[in-house]
Order: C-alpha cells, then sequence, then structure tokens
C-alpha cells in the first residue's frame, strides 16, 4: 500500500506542475498570437478534447458503479484513496490539455 501512495504522491506532483504548465502556456501563446482566431481555434479544439475526457471518465465511473452494482461483491477503499484518485483524474485533464494545444498549435 505505500507503494501505491508514493506512486500517487508522484503522479499528483506531476499534475500539479502540469496545471502550472497549461497555464503559462496559454498566457504565452495568446500574448503571441494576439487573441487572434486561429488561437481562438486551437482554444476551442483543445476545449473540445477536454471535453471529451471528462465525458470518457464520467461514463467510466457510471460503468464501474454500475458494474460494481450488479456484481454486489464487497471493496474496501479508504476513503482518502478514493479521494486521491478522483483529484488525480481531475489533474490528468490539465495534462490532456497541454497535449491538446500542442497538437492543435502544429496543425493550424
Amino acid at each position: 500500500m505505500a507503494i501505491f501512495q508514493g506512486t500517487l504522491f508522484v503522479l499528483m506532483g506531476i499534475a500539479v506542475v502540469m496545471l502550472y504548465v497549461v497555464s503559462t502556456y496559454k498566457k504565452r501563446k495568446q500574448t503571441e498570437y494576439g487573441n487572434d482566431e486561429r488561437w481562438k481555434s486551437i482554444v476551442s479544439a483543445a476545449a473540445a478534447v477536454v471535453y471529451r475526457y471528462n465525458s470518457v471518465l464520467v461514463v467510466a465511473v457510471v460503468l464501474g458503479n454500475f458494474i460494481y452494482r450488479l456484481i454486489g461483491g464487497d471493496i474496501y477503499l479508504r476513503l482518502d484513496d478514493v479521494f486521491w484518485l478522483l483529484l488525480l483524474m481531475l489533474l490528468i485533464g490539465n495534462i490532456v490539455e497541454f497535449i491538446a494545444f500542442l497538437v492543435y498549435d502544429r496543425k493550424m
């Protein structure tokens, strides 16, 4: 269990750093492009990717809950582990957003 906690801690650190990187990247590129139509289309495309990520995450949680209820088994998790995982999944959205910005910035 200690390895699991350590891995979560490292991943959370990476996700928080990515939050800073995404916000810095967005500020720099918005200044560089002068908030023109190209930049607005890049932001719109990246937002669509993040929306899809969040939709997939919601579907996975709903399906997981449905399967758990269907099986009826007992799984014991500590509540803080559940919150760490949920927070980690939300912060991974920043990594997805950054990758989307990089891809669409090169494409457009």
